[in-house]
């Protein structure tokens, strides 16, 4: 994650996990990290803890450009292949681009 200074994009995700499902949705969001660092453009994440049900995720992109890539290509086989739908029960997800 050296490379963070470089992101013009930041995705926000509020995940509200079903009852029980932390350690199962954990284990998918693993799949999304590995998938996901190699996709270009991809610069890296962060995963913390929220209330008890609840967990909040942010990843770092060089570029909308590359996130837009990533969304219309490898986002809905990673989906597939994690399986995390299974593990929660509602997400809020923001998009920023930065200013420099």
């Amino acid at each position: 994650m050296d490379n963070i200074s470089e992101a013009s994009l930041v995705k926000l995700i509020r995940v509200t996990l079903r009852p029980g499902h932390r350690k199962k949705y954990l284990r998918s969001q693993a799949v999304w990290n590995r998938e996901s660092r190699l996709a270009p453009g991809y610069l890296g994440e962060f995963i913390g803890d929220g209330e008890q049900d609840e967990i909040h995720l942010i990843t770092f992109w060089r570029s909308r450009a590359d996130y837009e890539s990533w969304m219309s290509g490898d986002h809905d086989r990673i989906a597939r292949l994690a399986h995390a739908e299974a593990h929660y029960e509602g997400l809020e997800v923001r998009i920023v681009d930065r200013v420099r």
